[in-house]
Formats: structure tokens, C-alpha cells, sequence
């Protein structure tokens, strides 16, 4: 996706939440979905280095779940012009109250662990 958008003339950047994709889990604070003010960090920061240039975003999957939630809370101040959840995870209320199964809780919490351990 970032090649096809560098291609049309646009600077892609990805933002990874903590502990995934070897970003470093620096704090206590983790959470499964992410924290929206860690996407509005690197939103303010993006405006630093592009003052002028519009934001378009795109998340996928869980990602999508911290994509909506930081858009409802920074509303039109968001410095978003456009976002695109692709594949969003709708029902997660329900998705933690009814549990994974075990395997996939196994490795859930497997991958859990390696992060912490870093």
C-alpha cells in the first residue's frame, strides 16, 4: 500500500501500536486496540513535519478499532480529510465478553508474554 501511494506522489507513513512489529513496549501502559493519544502524538507530529499537507488514513482490522476511536474523540479537529477502515472489528464487546477459544487465547497470551519480555 505505501509503494502504490508513493507512486501517486504521496508520503505514506505507518504507525505501529505498542508492541507490534517490533516497535518497543517503553511504558506499562498496553492495551489491546491501542491508545488514540498515541495515534494523536504522531498525527501532531506529522502536521510538524507537513504543515500543509492534508492526512488521509487507513487502518485495517483491530487498527480500525484505534482509528474510529481517535477520530470520535478529536472530532473535526482530528486534522484527518478522509479515513478508510478496512476489515474493522465491529463486535468487540461481544468478541471479549464470549472469550476466544482456548487456542487462540493460548497464543493471544503467548504473544503477550515474548512482547513483555522485550
Amino acid at each position: 500500500m505505501c509503494e502504490t501511494a508513493l507512486s501517486h506522489g504521496y508520503l505514506p507513513a505507518v504507525f505501529n501500536r505498542r508492541s507490534h512489529n517490533g516497535t518497543p513496549l517503553t511504558t506499562l501502559k498496553l492495551q489491546q486496540f491501542g491508545d488514540p493519544a498515541d495515534l494523536r502524538e504522531a498525527v501532531r507530529y506529522i502536521r510538524y513535519r507537513q504543515p500543509a499537507g492534508r492526512l488521509y488514513a487507513v487502518s485495517e482490522s483491530t487498527g480500525s478499532g484505534l482509528l474510529l476511536s481517535y477520530l470520535g474523540e478529536c472530532g473535526s479537529s482530528s486534522y484527518v480529510t478522509a479515513a478508510v477502515c478496512l476489515s474493522p472489528v465491529f463486535r468487540c464487546q461481544s468478541w471479549f465478553e464470549n472469550g476466544l477459544c482456548w487456542p487462540l487465547q493460548w497464543v493471544l497470551v503467548l504473544y503477550q508474554k515474548i512482547c513483555l519480555s522485550r
